[in-house]
């Protein structure tokens, strides 16, 4: 009986003594948490929200292809020295320390410095862990692979940013119908500032959500998400997502260069209302406008339908009447190209009355129009 008890008095022993230590070492996780999570009050000073609208700044118009090298260069430059000033004011504080060589280190990045980065990433760990910034930082070094990992959301001061982030890496991967569903999610939680830095991410994403429906080639989608194109990427854009080339190109897919000297010989390059003097010499590395893309599509569009080219100039010129369209005089090499445009609704008037003939159509409007000359 003796012995009964004392092996049932060891068992309670034993479970209290499991009790006892659970109990502590849950306890400081919670206070290892907790730390964690009382560092979002500290770094929320004014230094380190200036620095962060800026960098979001950059990275949203970076993130759409806005910005020139140069400007690029800048802006970023600009950041850097504020990132640096603050060290140097606030450097005792190890969490706020930790937020701005991540900051730095996503700067770094931006501009093309992978290994100054990696050392910011570094030097981030050692002051402090589970900032979020630094965990952005990491994923964009490909350090950190899977930001809905859920022991990594738990050691995250700021969940919120790690939402924005996944949506950016769906804008990256392509993936654009989530991008907006992640985004928007992410708008409701931070600082306004973030809303008015990544809303065009978010509105170009909406744009482009439907772009699988064309292509999966990812060169030929990158192109697309350009701001700005070039004539022989208009051309490349053009024979990835219709078959209004192959009369051109025997069904081929042919490289920008061969594909530009092909068009020229065919003259679809040439402008329509002076086909034989064009003044303009075409080259493929030149910037688009509305006034070529007009051309292009046009004299692609009328050789598809066997439309006379030149029947509204002819018109116009002849009956010495002006032009409809405010900006685009009757004498314009373009004429013939954006009136047929215009009515065949393959581009647009801008608020109905004037074309902007000068001004460089985005990658996904040129992508629209193209498809437009495709009926």
């Amino acid at each position: 009986m003796k012995s009964r008890n004392s092996k049932l008095a060891g068992k309670i022993f034993c479970s209290l003594v499991f009790s006892f230590i659970s109990l502590i070492y849950f306890s400081c996780m919670s206070f290892q948490q907790d730390i964690v999570m009382s560092t979002d009050s500290q770094v929320q000073l004014e230094d380190i929200l200036r620095i962060e609208e800026k960098l979001a700044v950059v990275d949203g118009a970076n993130i759409c292809n806005e910005l020139t090298k140069d400007e690029l260069n800048l802006k970023c430059s600009e950041i850097l020295t504020d990132i640096e000033e603050s060290i140097q004011r606030l450097g005792m504080n190890k969490a706020v320390l930790a937020r701005l060589y991540a900051l730095e280190g996503r700067v770094y990045l931006i501009n093309g410095s992978k290994s100054k980065a990696k050392k910011n990433y570094r030097q981030s760990l050692e002051s402090c862990k589970g900032d979020s910034q630094t965990i952005i930082l990491g994923s964009r070094l490909g350090i950190i692979k899977d930001l809905n990992d859920e022991t990594l959301v738990a050691g995250s001061n700021e969940n919120a940013l790690l939402i924005l982030e996944r949506s950016l890496n769906y804008y990256n991967e392509n993936e654009f119908k989530k991008c907006v569903a992640e985004i928007e999610s992410a708008f409701l939680l931070l600082p306004d500032f973030y809303k008015t830095a990544y809303l065009n991410v978010r509105n170009c994403a909406w744009q482009f959500r439907n772009i699988a429906e064309f292509t999966d080639d990812k060169k030929i989608i990158e192109l697309i998400k350009n701001s700005k194109l070039t004539v022989g990427q208009m051309l490349l854009i053009t024979q990835a997502t219709t078959n209004l080339l192959d009369d051109y190109t025997n069904g081929k897919t042919l490289s920008e260069k061969k594909l530009f000297a092909k068009l020229k010989d065919f003259k679809i390059l040439n402008s329509a209302s002076n086909e034989e003097q064009t003044k303009i010499i075409l080259s493929k590395d030149e910037m688009l406008t509305r006034a070529v893309c007009a051309r292009i599509e046009w004299n692609i569009y009328a050789e598809k339908k066997g439309l006379q080219k030149k029947k509204y100039s002819d018109f116009y010129r002849g009956n010495s009447l002006n032009s409809p369209v405010e900006d685009v005089d009757v004498f314009d090499e373009d004429f013939d190209a954006v009136l047929g445009c215009v009515e065949t609704e393959i581009i647009n008037l801008i608020d109905g009355n004037i074309f902007q003939p000068n001004s460089q159509p985005q990658g996904i409007e040129v992508l629209n129009w193209i498809q437009n000359a495709r009926k």
